[in-house]
């Protein structure tokens, strides 16, 4: 598997559609990836963050420029923005919740969506699990439990990529739709704006351009 590869339009439109139509779990593999791809979720984030972070007391996804992605869900503790406005992924994860009310995945006793439980479920009432380890005085952690769902999405259809991929793909495509590094920076969170500086600057469309130039 790649490590990171960027996936045009046509390859994630390929990934979204097949994805959906899984019999077992197909719509919550699908706001998976939609996360993965239109967010700047780690795959660490996507099992930390709770129903209450994306859902209202009415069951419904919170959009907007608004949302706040908190410290205790953060990759390095720290809060960030986290807008919520592309009406495919709004669509995605309500779909999701929908299922979970219909078939009682974390739900309350009344059927309500239980808003304390993680968003993401591996069961009725199960959590997708992470495990941590200290390395040189730093928290690592492992998050196979979601990885080996999303291999599984790159094995079935052929691609080539890895957990890297969805993030490496929104940093090149914000970065064509002009917006500015400082805000990409804010948004995926790092601390340093030349991680930002070295994704783009491995973007293959843009080195691609240069190479048809020489030749």
């Amino acid at each position: 598997m790649g490590r990171g590869l960027y996936h045009d339009q046509k390859v994630r439109n390929l990934l979204f559609a097949n994805t959906l139509l899984y019999p077992k779990n197909g719509i919550r593999d699908h706001a998976i990836l939609r996360v993965l791809y239109g967010t700047t979720l780690r795959p660490i984030e996507m099992i930390n963050i709770k129903t209450h972070d994306l859902v209202n007391d009415e069951g419904s996804i919170k959009t907007g420029d608004g949302g706040v992605l908190r410290q205790v869900i953060s990759f390095n503790n720290k809060t960030r923005p986290f807008p919520l406005n592309d009406p495919q992924l709004i669509d995605a994860l309500q779909k999701w919740i929908d299922f979970r009310i219909q078939y009682q995945w974390g739900t309350n006793g009344n059927g309500s969506i239980n808003l304390n439980t993680h968003f993401f479920l591996q069961g009725k009432d199960k959590a997708f699990q992470s495990k941590v380890t200290v390395q040189n005085g730093k928290n690592k952690y492992s998050t196979e439990s979601i990885n080996r769902i999303i291999r599984k999405i790159y094995e079935i259809n052929n691609v080539e990529g890895s957990v890297d991929s969805g993030l490496r793909t929104w940093t090149l495509e914000a970065n064509k739709r002009c917006i500015g590094m400082p805000i990409i920076l804010e948004l995926r969170g790092d601390s340093d704006i030349a991680t930002i500086k070295r994704v783009i600057s491995k973007d293959p469309v843009r080195l691609g351009a240069a190479v048809e130039k020489v030749f």
